[in-house]
């Protein structure tokens, strides 16, 4: 039935997000896991969407400054 909840439709837990929190924290180990995370892992459809839209965040706001800087020098 398509309203039992699964482990990919499960709610994250707080303690989950603040893992996640502190694990996408850590420079280098944070980008690896929000990589696995986004495009890898079968797990958690919430955590997957998370870490796909921080990556894409992530993009926008390293071309946004690479512009800044090219049109600000």
């Amino acid at each position: 039935m398509w309203c039992d909840s699964s482990e990919e439709d499960a709610a994250v837990s707080v303690k989950g997000w603040l893992v996640l929190l502190v694990l996408t924290s850590i420079p280098i180990v944070g980008l690896g896991f929000l990589v696995y995370w986004a495009f890898f892992s079968v797990g958690n459809y919430n955590l997957r969407n998370f870490s796909r839209a921080v990556l894409l965040l992530s993009v926008v706001a390293f071309v946004g400054a690479i512009l800044w800087a090219m049109i600000s020098s």
